[in-house]
């Protein structure tokens, strides 16, 4: 985490200190989205070698979904890297690479600031360092995964906590608290058919409810 830390925010100097660490986030939201769509990126692409893949054409998007295997998708010929390989025209090349995201993951990387970030970044050193953790990232087993993404977390919201006055919840915690939470509703919820509601007033990125529904 250190490492990332450091790196990408040293790539960042055009920016705040505050604004750097809270992009760490979305750069890293990056790498681990071009590292779990590696296996089926060709597979991808190939549902548009007559017709270029459109964004706003909803055929394409299921093609392109169904192509992946997932929810989520890239439809750029450039991983990061390649692009890494290749700096020319790469702060163009980069951003077209973002925005070949499927729209819900366009929508979430714009909403988090992408395109500032990314201007304001040394492009070639930055898609070389964010190719670097994908390939990191795609050697990790899950669980080590969501650690570290925990961890990332919780060193930028405390670099912040003064403004933001957020707070992350470590991982670790959430499922004793869901487990104090639904035990005394243990034989209720054992039944077949058995529903029940959990409320989060401050659910953040839903660690509680998503722990709750795994149950």
């Amino acid at each position: 985490v250190e490492d990332i830390r450091g790196t990408l925010s040293s790539l960042l100097k055009s920016a705040k200190q505050a604004e750097q660490y809270k992009a760490i986030a979305p750069l890293m939201l990056v790498a681990a989205l071009d590292s779990a769509l590696k296996a089926t990126k060709q597979q991808v692409l190939a549902k548009f070698t007559a017709t270029p893949y459109d964004k706003h054409d909803p055929d394409h998007i299921t093609r392109a979904r169904r192509a992946a295997g997932r929810p989520f998708f890239n439809a750029s010929p450039y991983q990061l890297a390649t692009l890494a390989a290749d700096p020319s025209n790469l702060a163009t090349k980069l951003l077209d690479y973002v925005d070949a995201f499927s729209p819900d993951v366009v929508e979430l990387l714009a909403w988090l600031g992408i395109r500032p970030i990314l201007a304001g970044a040394d492009t070639v050193a930055l898609v070389e360092s964010l190719g670097r953790y994908s390939a990191v990232l795609h050697a990790m087993p899950g669980r080590d995964r969501n650690a570290l993404f925990d961890q990332i977390a919780m060193v930028s919201v405390a670099e912040t906590a003064e403004k933001s006055h957020e707070a992350i919840t470590p991982r670790d915690v959430v499922p004793l608290v869901v487990d104090l939470c639904l035990r005394p509703h243990q034989v209720a919820l054992a039944q077949p058919g058995a529903l029940t509601r959990l409320y989060d007033p401050a659910f953040g990125t839903g660690g509680f409810l998503v722990e709750a529904a795994r149950k």
